[in-house]
């Protein structure tokens, strides 16, 4: 029984000694670079670039931007952009959750100037208008900073 206890705590050790691969990125096959950005917006200018054939560990929340038109219950018809992770779908219609979100006139999630008003709980996506944007932080040379998702291809860590 002492052996089996041993041997069950070893492996454990061992298992915790491992470290889990993390999410990485590298340039979508075809581009030789990918311009990376101090902000996840491409309206920031592009800091420096990543070069293709090398892996670069994503160190943060995948940020998706969706640029629709909304019914607001308090503002009427609006357009602009909101972080898809507040989109809920409830009944084949996909509305403001949470506790509702400020509207952004372009896709980033800080920029200062960008801010076009909240979206109210519960407001309607009624239209679409661009596709969702998608920005990775990723580490390059111990810096943390931005590329975007239509350049990258997604590693999945285990």
């Amino acid at each position: 029984m002492k052996r089996v206890i041993g041997f069950i705590a070893v492996l454990v050790l061992l298992f915790l000694a491992v470290p889990a691969l993390a999410d990485t990125v590298s340039v979508k096959e075809g581009e030789t670079q990918l311009n990376y950005r101090t902000e996840p917006s491409y309206k920031a200018k592009p800091a420096g670039y990543i070069e293709a054939g090398k892996d670069y560990e994503v160190v943060g929340e995948v940020l998706s931007w969706v640029k629709a038109v909304f019914e607001d219950p308090k503002r009427g018809k609006v357009e602009g952009w909101v972080g898809a992770k507040i989109l809920v779908l409830t009944n084949d219609e996909r509305r403001i959750g949470g506790q509702g979100c400020t509207l952004r006139k372009e896709p980033n999630s800080r920029k200062k100037g960008t801010a076009d008003g909240f979206l109210q709980k519960g407001s309607l996506l009624v239209k679409q208008t661009d596709k969702v944007v998608n920005f990775y932080r990723v580490k390059v040379d111990g810096k943390e900073v931005y590329v975007s998702g239509s350049y990258c291809v997604l590693k999945k860590g285990k």
